[in-house]
Protein backbone atom coordinates (compact mmCIF):
# COMPACT_ATOMS: atom_id res chain seq x y z
CA UNK A 1 0.00 0.00 0.00
CA UNK A 2 1.46 3.56 -0.75
CA UNK A 3 1.86 5.79 2.08
CA UNK A 4 1.22 9.18 1.32
CA UNK A 5 4.10 11.73 2.03
CA UNK A 6 4.22 14.04 5.09
CA UNK A 7 4.66 17.19 2.58
CA UNK A 8 2.91 17.24 -1.08
CA UNK A 9 4.61 19.17 -3.64
CA UNK A 10 1.44 18.87 -5.59
CA UNK A 11 -0.37 21.86 -6.77
CA UNK A 12 0.22 24.89 -8.89
CA UNK A 13 2.71 28.40 -7.28
CA UNK A 14 3.35 31.84 -8.22
CA UNK A 15 6.89 33.32 -7.46
CA UNK A 16 9.15 36.06 -7.66
CA UNK A 17 12.59 35.77 -8.19
CA UNK A 18 15.93 37.77 -8.55
CA UNK A 19 19.93 37.49 -9.19
CA UNK A 20 23.06 37.52 -11.38
CA UNK A 21 23.62 36.49 -14.64
CA UNK A 22 26.81 36.71 -17.36
CA UNK A 23 26.25 36.68 -21.07
CA UNK A 24 28.77 35.54 -23.80
CA UNK A 25 27.85 37.05 -27.48
CA UNK A 26 29.77 36.78 -30.03
CA UNK A 27 29.68 38.48 -33.43
CA UNK A 28 31.79 36.61 -36.16
CA UNK A 29 32.07 37.72 -40.23
CA UNK A 30 32.21 35.55 -42.87
CA UNK A 31 34.50 37.48 -45.06
CA UNK A 32 37.11 37.63 -42.62
CA UNK A 33 37.32 34.16 -40.48
CA UNK A 34 39.73 35.93 -38.08
CA UNK A 35 37.31 38.93 -37.19
CA UNK A 36 34.97 39.34 -34.36
CA UNK A 37 33.20 40.99 -31.55
CA UNK A 38 33.11 39.51 -28.04
CA UNK A 39 30.32 41.01 -25.72
CA UNK A 40 30.61 39.45 -22.03
CA UNK A 41 27.80 41.34 -20.37
CA UNK A 42 27.15 41.20 -16.76
CA UNK A 43 24.23 42.38 -14.51
CA UNK A 44 21.51 42.19 -12.70
CA UNK A 45 18.03 39.95 -13.34
CA UNK A 46 14.64 39.54 -11.60
CA UNK A 47 10.95 38.69 -12.63
CA UNK A 48 8.05 35.80 -11.74
CA UNK A 49 7.53 32.44 -12.47
CA UNK A 50 4.76 29.65 -11.99
CA UNK A 51 3.84 26.83 -12.40
CA UNK A 52 2.38 23.14 -11.41
CA UNK A 53 4.12 19.99 -9.88
CA UNK A 54 2.79 16.39 -9.71
CA UNK A 55 3.93 14.51 -6.44
CA UNK A 56 4.21 10.82 -6.76
CA UNK A 57 4.01 8.04 -4.49
CA UNK A 58 7.83 7.13 -5.62
CA UNK A 59 8.71 10.65 -4.28
CA UNK A 60 9.46 11.70 -7.77
CA UNK A 61 8.18 15.02 -8.66
CA UNK A 62 7.36 15.85 -12.27
CA UNK A 63 6.00 19.00 -13.69
CA UNK A 64 5.83 22.26 -15.88
CA UNK A 65 7.04 25.81 -15.15
CA UNK A 66 6.68 29.07 -17.08
CA UNK A 67 9.30 32.30 -16.34
CA UNK A 68 9.93 36.22 -17.29
CA UNK A 69 13.17 38.08 -16.28
CA UNK A 70 13.89 41.67 -16.91
CA UNK A 71 17.55 42.06 -16.97
CA UNK A 72 20.63 44.91 -16.87
CA UNK A 73 23.06 42.27 -17.68
CA UNK A 74 24.90 44.79 -20.63
CA UNK A 75 28.65 44.99 -21.89
CA UNK A 76 30.05 48.94 -22.61
CA UNK A 77 33.45 48.17 -24.09
CA UNK A 78 33.22 44.80 -25.34
CA UNK A 79 36.14 42.80 -26.89
CA UNK A 80 36.94 43.53 -30.91
CA UNK A 81 39.21 41.75 -32.61
CA UNK A 82 40.41 42.70 -36.39
CA UNK A 83 37.99 44.94 -37.03
CA UNK A 84 38.59 47.63 -39.35
CA UNK A 85 36.35 50.82 -37.12
CA UNK A 86 36.25 54.44 -36.42
CA UNK A 87 39.18 55.14 -33.34
CA UNK A 88 37.18 55.67 -30.13
CA UNK A 89 34.58 52.82 -31.32
CA UNK A 90 33.11 50.94 -28.50
CA UNK A 91 31.43 47.57 -28.83
CA UNK A 92 28.16 47.91 -26.69
CA UNK A 93 25.39 45.02 -25.37
CA UNK A 94 22.51 44.61 -23.54
CA UNK A 95 20.48 41.71 -22.94
CA UNK A 96 16.75 43.46 -22.41
CA UNK A 97 14.35 39.88 -21.02
CA UNK A 98 14.01 36.67 -21.12
CA UNK A 99 11.64 34.30 -21.03
CA UNK A 100 10.92 30.45 -20.71
CA UNK A 101 8.78 27.35 -20.99
CA UNK A 102 10.49 24.37 -18.77
CA UNK A 103 9.59 20.88 -17.83
CA UNK A 104 10.81 20.03 -14.25
CA UNK A 105 12.29 16.48 -12.68
CA UNK A 106 12.92 16.03 -8.87
CA UNK A 107 13.34 13.81 -5.96
CA UNK A 108 11.03 14.91 -2.86
CA UNK A 109 13.12 14.66 0.62
CA UNK A 110 10.01 15.81 2.59
CA UNK A 111 9.68 19.49 2.77
CA UNK A 112 13.18 19.59 0.32
CA UNK A 113 13.62 19.32 -3.40
CA UNK A 114 16.65 18.83 -5.61
CA UNK A 115 15.68 19.27 -9.30
CA UNK A 116 16.47 19.18 -12.78
CA UNK A 117 14.94 21.69 -15.19
CA UNK A 118 15.13 22.04 -19.10
CA UNK A 119 12.98 23.57 -21.88
CA UNK A 120 13.21 25.99 -24.19
CA UNK A 121 13.83 29.82 -24.42
CA UNK A 122 13.44 33.49 -25.59
CA UNK A 123 15.59 37.01 -25.26
CA UNK A 124 15.54 40.11 -26.32
CA UNK A 125 19.57 41.21 -27.42
CA UNK A 126 21.02 44.07 -28.77
CA UNK A 127 24.42 44.02 -29.51
CA UNK A 128 26.05 47.27 -31.50
CA UNK A 129 28.37 49.83 -31.58
CA UNK A 130 28.58 53.29 -30.12
CA UNK A 131 30.78 55.78 -32.40
CA UNK A 132 31.66 59.16 -32.32
CA UNK A 133 29.49 59.50 -35.63
CA UNK A 134 26.66 57.88 -33.54
CA UNK A 135 25.25 54.76 -32.04
CA UNK A 136 24.41 51.50 -34.14
CA UNK A 137 22.16 48.48 -32.46
CA UNK A 138 21.41 45.50 -33.76
CA UNK A 139 18.25 44.85 -32.09
CA UNK A 140 16.88 41.15 -32.27
CA UNK A 141 14.94 38.23 -30.87
CA UNK A 142 16.56 34.87 -30.07
CA UNK A 143 15.16 31.59 -29.81
CA UNK A 144 17.21 28.49 -28.35
CA UNK A 145 17.25 26.34 -25.43
CA UNK A 146 17.58 26.41 -21.38
CA UNK A 147 19.01 23.90 -18.58
CA UNK A 148 19.23 23.89 -15.05
CA UNK A 149 19.40 22.56 -11.57
CA UNK A 150 18.09 24.07 -8.22
CA UNK A 151 16.96 22.69 -4.76
CA UNK A 152 13.39 24.26 -3.23
CA UNK A 153 12.72 23.96 0.43
CA UNK A 154 8.71 24.43 1.38
CA UNK A 155 9.20 26.55 4.81
CA UNK A 156 5.37 25.80 5.43
CA UNK A 157 2.66 24.07 3.01
CA UNK A 158 2.38 27.57 1.27
CA UNK A 159 5.33 29.29 1.05
CA UNK A 160 8.15 27.76 -0.72
CA UNK A 161 11.93 28.93 -1.35
CA UNK A 162 14.80 28.33 -3.99
CA UNK A 163 18.03 28.58 -5.34
CA UNK A 164 18.28 27.72 -8.97
CA UNK A 165 20.94 28.09 -11.64
CA UNK A 166 20.29 28.12 -15.37
CA UNK A 167 22.72 27.71 -18.75
CA UNK A 168 20.82 29.08 -21.97
CA UNK A 169 22.18 28.44 -25.48
CA UNK A 170 20.54 30.86 -28.12
CA UNK A 171 22.81 29.43 -30.98
CA UNK A 172 24.10 31.42 -33.94
CA UNK A 173 22.16 33.33 -36.30
CA UNK A 174 22.83 35.08 -39.32
CA UNK A 175 22.34 38.48 -40.81
CA UNK A 176 22.71 39.94 -43.99
CA UNK A 177 24.83 43.32 -45.01
CA UNK A 178 23.32 46.38 -45.04
CA UNK A 179 23.75 49.81 -44.98
CA UNK A 180 22.90 52.90 -42.38
CA UNK A 181 23.17 56.58 -42.29
CA UNK A 182 26.77 56.21 -40.31
CA UNK A 183 27.86 52.98 -41.25
CA UNK A 184 28.28 49.67 -43.73
CA UNK A 185 27.13 46.69 -41.72
CA UNK A 186 28.66 42.91 -43.49
CA UNK A 187 27.20 40.19 -43.32
CA UNK A 188 27.51 38.43 -39.88
CA UNK A 189 27.04 35.84 -37.53
CA UNK A 190 25.38 36.56 -33.64
CA UNK A 191 25.59 34.05 -30.56
CA UNK A 192 24.85 34.57 -27.39
CA UNK A 193 24.79 32.36 -24.55
CA UNK A 194 23.82 32.85 -20.89
CA UNK A 195 24.02 31.69 -17.17
CA UNK A 196 22.48 32.70 -14.32
CA UNK A 197 21.83 32.17 -10.26
CA UNK A 198 18.58 32.91 -9.31
CA UNK A 199 16.95 33.08 -5.49
CA UNK A 200 12.80 32.84 -5.25
CA UNK A 201 10.09 32.55 -3.26
CA UNK A 202 6.72 31.02 -4.37
CA UNK A 203 3.31 30.39 -3.02
CA UNK A 204 2.05 26.93 -3.30
CA UNK A 205 -1.86 26.84 -3.81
Amino acid sequence: MDVAPVFSWTGGYVGLQAGYGWSDGVTRFPEDATAAVHHDGRGIVGGAYAGYLHHFASDAVLGVEVDAMASSISESNGRIVNVSINPGTQAVSRLDYSASLRARLGYAFGRFLPYATAGVAYARYTPGFDSPEGKFEDEMSKSGWTAGVGVEHAFTDRIVARVEYRYSDFGEEHYPTYDTPTAYVPERNISLRTNDIRIGVAYKF
